[in-house]
């Protein structure tokens, strides 16, 4: 039997008029995520349960914290002022909440903990940039809107500058990728297109006949469109679940992330140039050593 069909008014919206729907709603229900709303929008899910879960959870924050023995609210900050902190984030923990994790320990509810509801009601949670689960690094929170507001600004105009360290397969030479490059990001059970000019250089630090340590300077664009472009020139990061090709499994035994750690960042604050540097990962350290020794 043929299952009735189903219209979609969001999706049609998002396809045929060009019209993100989901960037709309995440503006007031600041707690989901863009894929989230997708997934609500697109599997045309009554998200009313999602929403009444959510007052839930900031109603009985608290008593949830009481109740819960098993969290570990840990909060690693690296620098703090009036006006934003930073934070070294490990690996393996999200960064944003998502729809079948309210109660699940990540960033968010160590923010809330730490310094209550209150970081729910600025501009994104605070959060001026995002690295992925398993990329370990800086992450700048504000505190302040006008200074989330400040920080946007000098990210529109490409002043702030951000290191990666990265370990790759092989060789790879000194280059500068400025170029548009067009893809098909796959959510779920739709497609959009993205069309964005992206400025990478990368500068080699060290290579043996295994692997290059690289350093990338990134001005526009997302963490995730390094390994993007890597893939494109036909270059695979050491233990990337993604973008990995098969034939270098060996080094999973050593490492269960991608070899991506943001260690330097610059921004203007007060007037000044202010820049942090990271020392790298431990886990990280510990697979050069076994690579090169």
């Amino acid at each position: 039997m043929k299952k009735k069909y189903k219209f979609n008014f969001f999706f049609f919206l998002n396809i045929f008029l060009n019209f993100r729907f989901d960037f709309l709603l995440c503006k007031y229900f600041f707690y989901f995520s863009r894929s989230d709303i997708k997934y609500f929008i697109f599997k045309n899910i009554n998200f009313y349960f999602y929403f009444k879960k959510f007052f839930i959870f900031l109603l009985f924050f608290n008593k949830f914290i009481k109740l819960n023995f098993n969290f570990n609210f840990y909060l690693p900050i690296y620098y703090e002022t009036n006006c934003f902190f930073l934070l070294n984030k490990p690996f393996n923990i999200v960064i944003h909440n998502f729809i079948n994790s309210f109660f699940n320990n990540n960033l968010i509810n160590n923010l809330i903990y730490f310094y209550g509801k209150n970081f729910l009601f600025f501009f994104r949670l605070g959060f001026l940039n995002r690295i992925d689960k398993d990329t370990t690094g800086l992450i700048v929170i504000s505190k302040k809107n006008f200074f989330y507001i400040n920080y946007l600004n000098q990210f529109i105009n490409n002043l702030i500058v951000k290191n990666y360290l990265i370990y790759v397969f092989g060789f790879i030479k000194n280059l500068i990728i400025k170029s548009f490059f067009f893809f098909k990001k796959k959510n779920i059970n739709f497609y959009f297109n993205s069309n964005t000019r992206l400025n990478l250089l990368f500068k080699i630090n060290y290579f043996n006949y295994k692997i290059s340590i690289i350093n990338c300077f990134i001005n526009t664009g997302r963490t995730h469109q390094i390994r993007i472009h890597l893939n494109f020139i036909k270059k695979y990061i050491i233990c990337d679940n993604i973008y990995n090709n098969t034939n270098k499994k060996n080094f999973f035994k050593y490492l269960n992330r991608q070899c991506i750690h943001l260690f330097f960042l610059s921004f203007f604050y007060q007037n000044i140039n202010i820049f942090f540097l990271l020392k790298n990962y431990y886990d990280m350290t510990n697979l050069i050593k076994f690579v090169v020794f």
